[in-house]
């Protein structure tokens, strides 16, 4: 039974939710599974903890691009006759009449338990299902309702059992949301206050905030001071900027220069990479590649011979999102550079310019 929501979109700052209804928006933005629950509750959506209902076996079938998960029969296989009847006993302690309303989590509830004689040995075979915990995902109005299984879970491809990148998809398919989102952004970007210029500020080049100047005896114009960096597409990392000690883009574009230079060859990165993991002789991979901060986790194909082409499927699609991610805002600071021409400093008092939003309005 579902639980008492859980709100995700708590303390989520209105820059970070304005990126995530980009992303959105977008047909092919990226998320992570907690943010797309806080954009979903955002929006009007309920998501509350529950417990889901996965069939206890799950088959491939089909090769290549048309391989699938289908339900099948559970099997268990032994050598003894007496081991294959102990158990049986213990499995027909599980079994159920019929689809449990209320599942427990942690447990399985098995139907059809029976004993076979196959010529490789005793075999007890079953259905049935294995309770897990989920999300209950549902709209406003209740007409869209599924549960939401954990990634571990999620491999059959129907409405109420469906992993988080198929959600993606569906929503996108199949709802209005990224028409709702697009909508938000609008009215978000109409009502959004101004930053008022600060005296003897200008716009640094990398994190595109408005901050104070400094001048220098050695430097023709007038720079950055020290501040902290701060990803103007959402989150934020402690430390010096790259822009530090670079004039104002109102002066220069060198700084802002440095950072194209800098997803350019990320964007090769993510290139390169795809290219090798789309590769035939590929026999392992990172399934933290491009998640900055992360430790290395490596997939190989000895360890996961039967969900290796799934596994390695997904992490593609992941890292081509991230390189989606990159090439977008590689393209708004490719803008910035192209179009830039000398302009006043900011007047103080006065509304600065978000350049950064000039750039994604011409690169939508």
């Amino acid at each position: 039974m579902p639980q008492a929501e859980k709100r995700f979109d708590e303390g989520i700052t209105p820059l970070k939710m304005r990126s995530l209804l980009r992303n959105l928006a977008h047909p092919y933005g990226s998320f992570k599974r907690q943010d797309i629950f806080a954009v979903l509750q955002h929006l009007g959506w309920h998501v509350r903890p529950t417990v889901g209902l996965q069939p206890v076996n799950l088959r491939y079938e089909g090769t290549g691009a048309a391989w699938r998960l289908h339900e099948a029969r559970g099997a268990e296989d032994y050598r003894t006759e007496k081991d294959a009847l102990r158990r049986l006993d213990f499995l027909k302690t599980l079994e159920v009449s019929k689809r449990p309303t209320d599942p427990q989590p942690d447990r399985a509830y098995l139907m059809d338990v029976r004993y076979e004689e196959t010529p490789y040995g005793h075999s007890v075979t079953f259905g049935g299902w294995n309770a897990v915990e989920a999300w209950s995902v549902a709209d406003p109005s209740g007409s869209h309702s599924f549960v939401l299984m954990p990634d571990r879970h999620a491999r059959i491809k129907k409405r109420e059992r469906i992993k988080p990148d198929d959600l993606m998809k569906w929503i996108r398919k199949d709802t209005d949301l990224p028409a709702q989102a697009k909508k938000l952004i609008d009215e978000h970007d109409q009502q959004r206050h101004a930053v008022v210029a600060d005296t003897d500020s200008g716009t640094c080049g990398v994190c595109l905030r408005n901050l104070k100047l400094e001048e220098k005896r050695d430097a023709p114009l007038p720079v950055m001071v020290f501040h902290g960096y701060k990803r103007p597409g959402g989150g934020h990392t402690k430390g010096r900027c790259l822009g530090v000690g670079y004039p104002p883009y109102e002066l220069s574009s060198e700084a802002t220069q440095l950072v194209l230079d800098s997803l350019e060859g990320q964007v090769d990165a993510v290139n390169k990479y795809i290219e090798g993991l789309l590769s035939p002789s590929l026999t392992e991979f990172d399934e933290n590649a491009f998640q900055y901060g992360a430790k290395p986790r490596i997939v190989t194909k000895a360890s996961v011979p039967d969900l290796w082409k799934p596994l390695l499927q997904q992490h593609i699609e992941r890292v081509r999102s991230r390189g989606f991610a990159v090439r977008r805002e590689r393209d708004v600071f490719l803008w910035l550079v192209r179009t830039w021409k000398k302009q006043p400093l900011p007047t103080p008092g006065k509304q600065t310019v978000d350049w950064y939003g000039e750039g994604l309005k011409h690169t939508r």
